[in-house]
C-alpha cells in the first residue's frame, strides 16, 4: 500500500527538534510516567439485550439499552438487530479484550500510557464511571451520559472520587453522551484534565472504535472505508489471524506533525455490515482531526474485526524511542467548547447494502451542512471534457520553460472544438506570475512569456463565445499561492539554511505554507487581482492536501483552519465557478468542478477481499462535475481504456492533460494530433454513456455476481452497464454488454 507524505517526516522532525521560540511547541519536562494497571481487569463485554424489555430511550425504530455493570450501551432495532458499544460476550475474557467505549493515549512527562474506559475507569467502581439519564424537550429519556474518570490505578481513582488529587496525579474526565435523536444514534464526547497537571495531556482519543465489531463475520459482511473513491473490506476473506491495521487520515496527514504515514481519506465516514444488518457513521465535529482505523483480527484469542475513529487531541513530536519531546501549544478540547461527535444510521435486511448505506451517508452530510442541499451542476446535457493545459514547467537545470502559450492554448481548444468536443472545463495551470512555482496572490497576473494580458484576452473571448469555462489556476490551497510562509508557523523554529514549507517533486523545490492569520488577505488579493481578468472560473488546488495546523502565536488547530477556508470560499464562488482538486469534504460544497478525484483505492489486496466502490461519486454526483486522473497519463493505451470505463461506471467526466511543447518522447505534430483525437474519442464515449445524467443522483451500484458487469443506477431510472472483461457478458436481466464496453438503458 502507499503512504502519503512520508518524505515530510525527516524535514519536519528536524523542525521539531530545532527548539522552541515564538510560535513553537511546548518542551516536555523530564520525569517519569506512572505505571498504568495492565488491561484485563475491566468488563469488556455486555450481555445481549434481545430478551430485555426495559430500554432507556426510544426513537423511531431504535431502542437504547444501558448496562450499569459495564457502563455499556446497546442499540436494538425493530428487526431485532443488535449493536453494542462493547463486544457481545465471547467464550473467554481474552476474546473480549480491547473492546471499550473510550481509549486514550496519554503522555506524562514525555512517556506514553494508554488508558481505556473499561480497565481504568469502570473497573475502579461506580464513582469512576458515573452516569445519568439525558432527557429531551418532551421530558422523556433520550439517552445517557457516562463520565469516565481515566486514571492509571485504583488509588488515583479513589483520590479523584474524593476530589483530593495530588498535583502530579494523572486523571482525565471523558464525558460521553449516547443519544437517540430523530431515529438515529448520536455519540458526543468531551474531556478535561481534572487536576490541571501540566506534565500530562491526551494525544489521541479513540471513541467507539469497536462499535459493531464482528466476531465471526460471514463471507458477505464488510467494512465500508473512505479509501480513495471508497472501498469495501471483507474480513472473512482475509487470511486467518491478525492482518495489518489500516489507518485513513481524514483530509490527509497533518503537515505540521512528523511521521504522517496514514492513508488519505476525503470524508470522515465509514460503515459496517454484519449478520444481515449494517450502519454507516459520519464524524461531524472534529472530522479534520480524525483517523479512521480498520482492524482485522479474524481468529485467535481476540477475533474481533472492527472499524472506528481515533481523534487527535494534542499533536506531538516523538524521539527515536517514542517519547514525546514537543507538543502543540494548544489542544482541541472542552476548554474551548469543543467536542467530538458521530452520527450512526442503521440498515436491515435488503437495505443493508453498499448503495443504500452510501445514499444515507449523503443525506446525513447534507443534513449537517457538509454538503449543499441545493447546489447542482449546470444542466443535465453534454458531459464536459476536463482539460488541463500546462503553461510552464521546470527547465532541465534551473528556471522554467514555456509549455503552452495563450495563442497555442487557443489553437488547442479550436481544434478540439472542430473535432466535436463541444463542452469543456479548461484548467490552465502555471500560466500566472510565478508559473509552475506560482507567486503569492498579491502578484497574480498573466505571464508575459506566455503572451501577457493581451495574449490571454482572445482565449477568454473564445471560451465565452463557445460556452467553455476557463479556470485560471491560482493554486490557492496547494502551498504555492495561499499558504505563503510565516517562518514560525509550524511547531518549533525554522532551521537556518534549510528550506521551509512543503517539499515538492522529491525535494527539488519547496512550496511555502501560509500562516492562518493571512488567509483573509490572500482571499482579498485573489478577488482583486483575478477580478481584473475576464475569466469564468478559478482553480484553487486541493485544500486537504495541505491542511495543516498553524501553531504561530496563540496556535490554530486543523479544525479551525478548515473552518476558515470554508468561510472564505463563498466570496470566491460567488464571483467565479470554482474548481478544487482531490475533493476533501470540508470544502467541496463550494466546488463546481473537482479535478483528480480519487477513483481507485490506495490499498490493494488479493482474493476479492478489498473492492473499490463509488462512495465519493454517490456523495457528489449531481452537485458537482468531477474527474479522475488524466487518461493520457495512464501507463499505456490499454490502461487508459480501462480507466475510461471505470470512470464511466463512477459517473465521472473524462480528463486529459495537454501541452503544446514537445516532451522529448517522440512527439511532434502527428503525435500531438493523435493526442487530440484520443481526447475526442474519450469525450465521445463518455458522453454517449453519461450525457443527460449530470443532474441525476447515483442511487445504486452493484456488480453482477455471475458476469462481473458493473451496473450503475441513477435517480432518473437510467442504468449504465460496464464490462471490464475481454469477453461479451449477458447479465441476469438479459443485457448483453460487449467486451471492454458499456451499454446504457434509459
Amino acid at each position: 500500500m502507499k503512504h502519503h507524505h512520508k518524505y515530510l517526516c525527516l524535514s519536519l522532525a528536524l523542525l521539531f527538534l530545532a527548539g522552541c521560540g515564538r510560535g513553537a511547541g511546548v518542551n516536555i519536562r523530564a520525569g517519569q510516567a506512572p505505571k498504568a494497571d495492565a488491561p484485563g481487569r475491566g468488563p469488556h463485554a455486555t450481555a445481549s439485550v434481545m430478551e430485555r424489555t426495559d430500554p432507556l430511550a426510544r426513537s423511531g425504530w431504535l431502542e437504547l439499552f444501558f448496562d450499569e455493570a459495564s457502563r455499556g450501551v446497546s442499540i436494538r432495532s425493530h428487526s431485532e438487530a443488535e449493536w453494542s458499544v462493547l463486544a457481545r460476550a465471547g467464550s473467554t475474557p481474552k476474546s473480549n479484550a480491547g473492546a471499550c467505549a473510550v481509549e486514550a493515549d496519554i503522555y506524562v512527562n514525555g512517556h506514553k500510557i494508554t488508558l481505556n474506559s473499561q480497565d481504568h475507569s469502570v473497573a475502579y467502581g461506580s464513582a469512576a464511571a458515573a452516569w445519568k439519564a439525558i432527557r429531551g424537550e418532551d421530558k422523556k429519556a433520550a439517552g445517557v451520559e457516562v463520565a469516565y474518570t481515566l486514571t492509571p490505578d485504583a488509588p488515583t481513582a479513589a483520590r479523584a472520587a474524593k476530589k483530593a488529587l495530588k498535583a502530579d496525579d494523572v486523571a482525565f474526565l471523558v464525558r460521553v453522551r449516547y443519544l437517540l435523536l430523530e431515529g438515529n444514534f448520536h455519540v458526543e464526547a468531551d474531556w478535561e484534565n481534572l487536576n490541571g497537571n501540566p506534565g500530562a495531556f491526551i494525544a489521541t482519543l479513540g471513541l467507539m472504535e469497536r462499535f459493531g465489531a464482528l466476531r465471526s463475520p460471514g463471507p458477505e459482511d464488510f467494512f465500508l472505508l473512505p479509501d480513495g473513491c471508497g472501498a469495501m473490506l471483507y474480513p472473512a476473506r482475509s487470511p486467518a489471524g491478525h492482518t495489518e491495521d489500516l489507518r485513513f487520515a481524514v483530509y490527509g496527514s497533518d503537515l505540521s506533525i512528523p511521521g504522517g504515514d496514514a492513508l488519505h481519506a476525503n470524508v470522515a465516514a465509514w460503515g459496517v455490515r454484519g449478520q444481515g444488518a449494517g450502519f454507516v457513521a459520519v464524524a461531524e465535529q472534529g472530522a479534520a482531526l480524525c483517523e479512521i482505523v480498520a482492524r482485522q483480527s479474524v481468529s485467535g484469542e481476540v477475533p474481533l474485526s472492527a472499524v472506528g475513529p481515533r481523534f487527535t487531541v494534542t499533536p506531538v513530536a516523538l524521539d527515536a524511542e517514542g517519547r514525546a519531546i514537543v507538543r502543540a501549544p494548544v489542544s482541541y478540547g472542552a476548554a474551548k467548547g469543543e467536542m467530538f461527535s458521530i452520527t450512526y444510521r442503521f440498515f436491515y435486511g435488503d437495505s443493508a447494502r453498499f448503495g443504500t448505506m452510501a445514499t444515507a451517508c449523503r443525506e446525513q452530510l447534507i443534513s449537517t451542512g457538509i454538503l449543499s442541499s441545493t447546489k447542482t451542476v449546470g444542466g443535465d446535457g453534454t458531459l464536459p471534457l476536463e482539460l488541463t493545459l500546462l503553461g510552464t514547467g521546470p527547465a532541465k537545470r534551473f528556471g522554467q520553460r514555456k509549455l503552452t502559450t495563450f495563442d497555442q492554448a487557443l489553437d488547442i481548444l479550436t481544434r478540439l472544438k472542430n473535432k466535436g468536443v463541444n463542452s469543456m472545463n479548461v484548467r490552465y495551470q502555471s500560466a500566472l506570475r510565478g508559473g509552475w512555482l506560482q507567486s503569492a496572490p498579491e502578484r497574480l497576473a498573466p505571464l508575459l512569456r506566455l503572451g501577457g494580458a493581451r495574449g490571454l484576452e482572445p482565449l477568454q473571448d473564445y471560451c465565452k463565445a463557445k460556452g467553455l469555462t476557463l479556470f485560471l489556476d491560482a493554486r490557492a490551497y496547494s502551498g504555492n499561492a495561499w499558504f505563503v510562509p510565516k517562518a514560525e508557523n509550524i511547531l518549533g523554529q525554522p532551521i537556518r539554511g534549510t528550506p521551509r514549507g512543503f517539499p515538492w517533486q522529491a525535494g527539488r523545490h519547496t512550496l511555502p505554507l501560509r500562516a492562518a492569520s493571512s488567509f483573509t488577505r490572500a482571499s482579498r488579493a485573489i478577488l482583486i487581482r483575478l477580478g481584473k481578468l475576464n475569466t469564468g472560473g478559478i482553480a484553487l488546488g486541493g485544500p486537504g492536501n495541505t491542511l495543516y495546523a498553524d501553531y504561530a502565536g496563540a496556535g490554530t488547530a486543523r479544525t479551525e483552519i478548515a473552518q476558515r477556508v470554508d468561510q472564505l470560499l463563498p466570496a470566491l464562488s460567488a464571483r467565479w465557478s470554482v474548481m478544487l482538486e482531490n475533493g476533501d469534504f470540508y470544502a467541496v460544497r463550494h466546488a463546481d468542478v473537482i479535478a483528480n478525484l480519487p477513483l481507485e483505492p490506495q490499498v490493494q489486496m488479493p482474493g476479492g477481499r478489498y473492492v473499490a466502490v463509488p462512495l465519493l461519486p454517490i456523495l457528489l454526483h449531481s452537485s458537482a462535475d468531477y474527474s479522475g486522473a488524466p487518461l493520457n497519463l495512464a501507463e499505456n493505451d490499454a490502461a487508459a481504456a480501462l480507466a475510461l470505463l471505470r470512470s464511466i461506471s463512477f459517473g465521472a467526466c473524462p480528463a486529459f492533460t495537454l501541452q503544446a511543447a514537445e516532451t522529448g518522447e517522440g512527439d511532434g505534430s502527428l503525435a500531438f494530433e493523435r493526442q487530440l483525437e484520443k481526447a475526442r474519442d474519450a469525450y465521445t464515449r463518455a458522453n454517449a454513456a453519461l450525457a443527460g445524467l449530470r443532474g441525476a443522483r447515483i442511487t445504486e451500484y452493484t456488480v453482477d455476481a455471475a458476469t462481473g458487469v458493473i451496473i450503475t443506477g441513477y435517480s432518473n431510472e437510467a442504468k449504465v452497464y460496464v464490462n471490464l472483461s475481454r469477453e461479451a457478458k449477458k447479465t441476469k436481466d438479459e443485457i448483453t454488454v460487449p467486451p471492454m464496453d458499456f451499454v446504457r438503458i434509459g
